[in-house]
């Protein structure tokens, strides 16, 4: 799901990508990791309050070591809301 997802942008398809994501977390509710690719493609269509939407739960995760949540990513998307 994340692969399909990261490859549709280069076509110009973000929100289709958003779709694979949505549905994806239809079946996987739990991944932040589906949240944090979907909210990158919310910043790019900007759609700035899904996307924080989607990246504060991921920071919830982070507490329990996983390093690969980009707290800039979230204080910027703030920023423009």
């Amino acid at each position: 799901i994340i692969w399909y997802g990261r490859r549709l942008p280069y076509l110009g398809r973000h929100l289709e990508a958003i779709q694979i994501y949505t549905d994806g977390l239809a079946k996987f509710p739990l991944s932040y990791r589906l949240r944090r690719h979907r909210g990158h493609r919310y910043i790019t269509t900007r759609q700035i309050t899904k996307a924080v939407d989607d990246f504060e739960p991921s920071v919830r995760y982070r507490e329990f070591g996983d390093s690969n949540i980009n707290f800039v990513v979230i204080l910027r998307a703030k920023s423009f809301e």
